[in-house]
């Protein structure tokens, strides 16, 4: 079976709200890393079940490099939002006071 991993910035929020924090990827691997996993199946396989995905991710070969590139997956939707708008219209300026 093939499948396509991706977030999105809804899956990002999703993630958050059953507890996953990046942060803790490296204190807690037992319990992140399944979460980050699945949160990658969701956005285009969202019937797919987290038991499944933890026997999925038990059964992948060079697992440090696929979890730095799952993390940097992950990071991407959060860079998003924080990067300033491209274009001059609809920027929203703001000032202390």
């Amino acid at each position: 079976v093939e499948y396509t991993l991706e977030f999105t910035r809804k899956r990002v929020v999703f993630l958050e709200n059953i507890g996953f924090k990046i942060e803790e990827l490296k204190d807690k691997p037992v319990t992140m890393l399944p979460k980050l996993f699945y949160g990658a199946f969701i956005c285009h396989h969202s019937k797919i079940s987290e038991e499944l995905t933890t026997e999925i991710f038990e059964q992948i070969t060079n697992k440090d490099e696929f979890i730095g590139v799952l993390a940097e997956m992950y990071s991407e939707p959060i860079i998003a939002l924080m990067s300033d708008p491209k274009e001059n219209v609809g920027k929203v300026k703001w000032e202390v006071i």
